[in-house]
């Protein structure tokens, strides 16, 4: 029993030396003095419910003191006088002018921008209705063409034919005034050419572009793709010509 009384003693006197050494310590790093001292004592004595209770009731002390002075304030200044009034009514109205008149403009702002879009929105309708009445038309004379015997021979012999010898057809074609071809004019098939047919790029009317779009656009994809590169060979600008039309030709078929 002795033996413990002295270690407890011993722990005793170890923590209160403990706790004089890190006061001591406070102290001396200027961590602590009286003031704080009497502030910890008061923050551990006061309830933490009294302390909370005593928040509100200054914090409400202090809106109510603000409330009374507006009202004191409110109250001294002097009433409006009717010039006064008819002023501040005046400039009110001035203000809600200005904002009517602001607001007309913007609802005019996007009045004239929907205008041009609608307007470019019919430009747009028109160009592709006129294109695709370009096509249908074309559509239909190919159509009518293709069932033709003249067109399925002039066709078939086309196909017959060497891609360089076909190409100098195509030419011909182009050239023609009418979207008929004489069969006389065919390049032979032992690769001679009739007397006639040009050797250079001819000039191009529509009626023989149409033509030749057609015939190449009833050809199966091997002997077009071989007249194609052959073409591209002689006159690039014609062969990228030609395949533009083929696509805007594919393009107008899927349009129901």
């Amino acid at each position: 029993m002795k033996t413990v009384w002295t270690v407890l003693s011993v722990l005793a006197v170890a923590n209160l030396l403990a706790l004089a050494g890190l006061v001591g310590w406070l102290a001396k790093s200027d961590r602590l003095n009286m003031d704080r001292v009497r502030a910890v004592r008061e923050a551990i004595v006061k309830p933490i419910s009294q302390e909370k209770t005593e928040v509100e009731e200054k914090s409400k002390a202090e809106d109510a003191a603000k409330a009374q002075a507006a009202a004191e304030a409110k109250a001294s200044k002097p009433p409006l006088t009717a010039a006064e009034k008819l002023q501040a009514r005046i400039e009110a109205t001035e203000l809600d002018r200005q904002r009517i008149e602001r607001l007309k403009r913007e609802v005019a702002d996007l009045q004239q921008r929907l205008a041009a879009d609608r307007a470019e929105l019919e430009r747009e309708r028109l160009a592709f209705a006129a294109e695709k009445k370009q096509f249908e038309e074309a559509s239909a004379s190919t159509t009518v063409a293709s069932s033709d015997a003249q067109f399925q021979k002039t066709l078939k012999v086309l196909v017959g034919q060497k891609p360089q010898q076909a190409v100098t057809l195509l030419m011909q074609m182009l050239a023609s005034p009418s979207p008929t071809t004489d069969l006389n004019m065919m390049p032979l098939a032992n690769g001679a050419t009739p007397v006639g047919l040009p050797t250079a790029t001819p000039a191009i009317n529509e009626d023989g572009m149409a033509t030749v779009v057609g015939y190449l656009d009833a050809m199966a994809d091997k002997p077009r793709g071989k007249i194609m590169e052959a073409l591209t060979k002689t006159d690039p600008k014609l062969a990228a010509d030609l395949l533009e039309r083929l696509r805007k030709r594919g393009e107008f078929a899927r349009v129901p």
